[in-house]
């Protein structure tokens, strides 16, 4: 099966913890408009198809933009790869936000995820990427070996894509 790529330019958002009070849960408003963004984005990839069934793979690049406040050698330095975000967004709450985004539009609810990969990078322009595989569980098979794995290659390609929207 071809992969399904949803690109999401603009920053990544994590998804934030819902707030109560006196028994009143709130959701957070930054939270819903990145996941209608998720959204959007999900219902262009797919087109006409409908939502997948069964265990799926995904693959999440979320790229962003060094802090400004950096100086000019470590912003070219993590944006050639040398240096790692490891600031929030957490990756997981990123993921979520992503997976919860894509249901009922690229697979019927998030649980189907078996597989997940989540990296984090700076680059020229933010965005995230989102690669999603049907997973074939046919005994005695072996999964693919690129299956969730994201290479520089791939992580060049998308900013290059990036920049260009």
């Amino acid at each position: 099966m071809t992969p399904i790529i949803i690109d999401i330019p603009g920053p990544p958002v994590a998804k934030a913890r819902v707030a109560s009070n006196k028994g009143h849960r709130f959701k957070d408003r930054r939270t819903e408009a990145y996941e209608a963004r998720v959204a959007l984005f999900a219902r262009q990839a797919m087109a006409d198809r409908q939502p997948l069934p069964g265990a799926v793979a995904v693959a999440i690049w979320a790229i962003s933009q060094p802090p400004a406040g950096w100086p000019l050698w470590r912003q070219n330095a993590a944006t050639a790869g040398k240096v790692h975000p490891t600031s929030k967004p957490d990756a997981d709450n990123l993921a979520k936000a992503i997976l919860d985004g894509c249901n009922g539009i690229v697979w019927i609810d998030d649980a189907q995820v078996s597989d997940l990969t989540v990296t984090k990078r700076f680059g020229a322009a933010a965005c995230v990427r989102v690669e999603v595989r049907a997973v074939l569980a046919l005994a005695g098979s072996k999964a693919p070996d690129r299956q969730g794995q994201n290479t520089k290659a791939d992580l060049v390609a998308l900013q290059d894509a990036a920049g260009a929207v």
